[in-house]
């Protein structure tokens, strides 16, 4: 599709067939009308579009790079704890299941999600409670709760369980109603 009427193409003599495939915006209405009453059959079932979805979506992958090497950067260089959305200072502390800020005073439930996509995204695709503690800066057993309410996927159990970021998933920290059901959005 091509968006302006004054754009010009050229192409070679036996090339032409090429702008049959062309279409201007202003005639793309037109041309999908002609396109519906062309094709007013399905092609396939919902059934087989379904199981294409289906694959497309259980086949697609983020590629995650390894941001630490790409920036020549260290875990040193990696700043610890939850940072404010409101001051963007490293200063909230985990206060009856709500985040808040030191320095501004700001509350938050969700504080952490950017954190653990940061954990996730950057330092390594697994965690362990205690990692979490020492990266969001609170007590294991707080950690713990943490993990169970956002219901990651792991493996192992007590102490020795491994958590992980869902495949194609990143937590977003504005839709309250996701976590609550245990859902996870990209």
């Amino acid at each position: 599709m091509i968006s302006k009427t004054s754009t010009i193409l050229e192409t070679s003599p036996d090339n032409l067939q090429i702008f049959q495939k062309l279409i201007y915006a202003e005639s793309l209405l037109d041309k999908i009308q002609e396109l519906e009453g062309k094709y007013s059959k399905p092609r396939i079932t919902k059934k087989t579009l379904t199981q294409l979805s289906d694959t497309l979506l259980t086949e697609h992958s983020i590629e995650i790079p390894d941001v630490l090497q790409k920036y020549n950067l260290s875990h040193s260089d990696i700043l610890p704890g939850v940072q404010c959305p409101n001051c963007n200072k490293f200063e909230m502390e985990y206060i009856s299941a709500s985040w808040r800020c030191s320095i501004c005073k700001f509350t938050a439930k969700k504080a952490h999600l950017p954190a653990i996509n940061d954990y996730f995204l950057i330092v390594n695709q697994s965690i362990t409670r205690r990692q979490l503690a020492k990266f969001l800066k609170m007590e294991p057993m707080k950690a713990r709760n943490i993990l169970h309410t956002i219901k990651l996927p792991s493996t192992g159990i007590k102490r020795g369980a491994k958590y992980f970021l869902p495949k194609n998933c990143i937590f977003s920290p504005h839709d309250e109603n996701s976590m609550e059901k245990g859902g996870f959005f990209t």
